[in-house]
């Protein structure tokens, strides 16, 4: 796992190792990764101006993480509303799951004294934690990320330390030390 920095330039073309950016395989597809950041804020009276530089990679993947990668980007595609809504319908989900699971097996088990209240109570605890968990997971296992762009540079966080020595090999002439 590392990060390379790239002098940014009109004609930069990005070179990638020709194989899965998460398992070495040979690639069938790509998927996209990117990075928006708000410059020239300017504030006036009344209102105020900024503007918008989204940069968007493409990098090479197979089959079987296409899916994976594709998930993973997308809360940088989609609203806060999105991402709020789709957290709770998760949570919800795994809320009448775990507390389907949990009721039955404690009247299986034939423990009749636990609280019907606390049974809710911990399965949304535990709904709640592990949606929390799985975002925080696919936040660190997200094999391409840009981690910083400016005008001059862009800043790239691969995880997979074979595809980042290939990365660099290939990039050589565009990598700042």
């Amino acid at each position: 796992m590392g990060s390379v920095k790239l002098h940014m330039s009109e004609n930069l073309r990005i070179k990638w190792p020709n194989q899965c950016a998460v398992c070495n395989n040979p690639p069938t597809d790509s998927a996209k990764t990117s990075i928006t950041n708000t410059t020239k804020f300017r504030y006036y009276v009344v209102a105020m101006s900024f503007t918008h530089h989204t940069y968007t990679l493409s990098y090479p993947v197979c089959k079987k993480h296409k899916r994976l990668c594709n998930l993973l980007d997308q809360p940088a595609r989609s609203s806060l509303l999105g991402n709020t809504l789709a957290f709770f319908i998760a949570a919800t989900i795994f809320w009448l799951i775990l507390d389907f699971i949990i009721t039955y097996t404690v009247g299986f088990i034939g423990l009749k004294n636990i609280s019907e209240d606390s049974i809710l109570k911990w399965s949304a605890y535990s709904a709640f934690g592990l949606v929390i968990g799985f975002i925080i997971y696919g936040i660190y296992i997200k094999p391409v990320k840009v981690i910083n762009l400016s005008e001059n540079s862009i800043e790239i966080n691969i995880k997979n330390d074979k595809y980042i020595n290939e990365f660099n090999a290939l990039n050589m002439n565009n990598i700042i030390r």
